[in-house]
């Protein structure tokens, strides 16, 4: 009986080591890899790039009239019923199959160059200057309908060219009273605008 029994387990043991060992048999497989491996895949590209040109620059106007170019401000001073125009142009480069952005100006910023009277005088005069853009669409980008916001019509196509402008006027007799007026003479203010222009993919209206 001892004998049966011990022969059992010892058969047992042999069928457990052999189904063990099973795992370790060869067995056919095959492997094929996709047809797109290998393929490129390229990612468009949306950038901003000043323009140097003749353009480019300070004119000065009287009443809204007679452009004077100017070099610089430097040695211009400013009266009631000067305008001061600066312009700047970029070049836009989008491309991308999907892509659709909006080109947003920053905020103008006149800040008085101390705290003296007569520079704070001449900045709440000059506070209300403007920053505006004009968008030349070339053959890569078009506005979508009149959303503010672009799209890329082609992706070969000309970069597109970005004109800003930024008004600093003195209105001559304008809101400002002449005392207002008066307590600005001698006063100076320095123009801030960092980050002038700048373009940002959104999603398409």
């Amino acid at each position: 009986m001892n004998k049966l029994t011990k022969a059992s387990i010892a058969t047992g043991s042999g069928v457990i080591l052999l189904m063990g060992g099973a795992a370790s048999l060869a067995y056919w497989n095959d492997t094929e890899e996709l047809g797109a491996d290998g393929t490129t895949v390229n990612a468009g590209q949306l950038s901003i790039a000043p323009i140097n040109g003749a353009s480019d620059g300070w004119v000065k106007q009287f009443n809204g009239t007679g452009d004077q170019a100017l070099t610089d401000l430097t040695g211009v001073q400013i009266v009631p019923g000067n305008t001061l125009i600066y312009t700047d142009t970029f070049e836009v480069t989008a491309t991308g199959d999907d892509l659709a952005f909006e080109i947003e100006p920053a905020d103008a910023a006149v800040d008085a160059a101390s705290s003296d009277t007569e520079d704070t005088a001449l900045e709440a005069i000059l506070a209300d200057g403007d920053i505006d853009v004009t968008v030349v669409e070339g053959a890569s980008i078009s506005e979508i309908g009149t959303s503010g916001v672009y799209e890329v019509t082609d992706n070969a196509g000309a970069p597109a060219t970005i004109t800003v402008t930024w008004t600093i006027d003195w209105p001559f007799g304008g809101a400002s009273s002449p005392a207002t007026d008066n307590a600005a003479q001698l006063g100076a203010v320095d123009l801030v605008a960092d980050g002038a222009l700048t373009v940002t993919q959104v999603i398409a209206p």
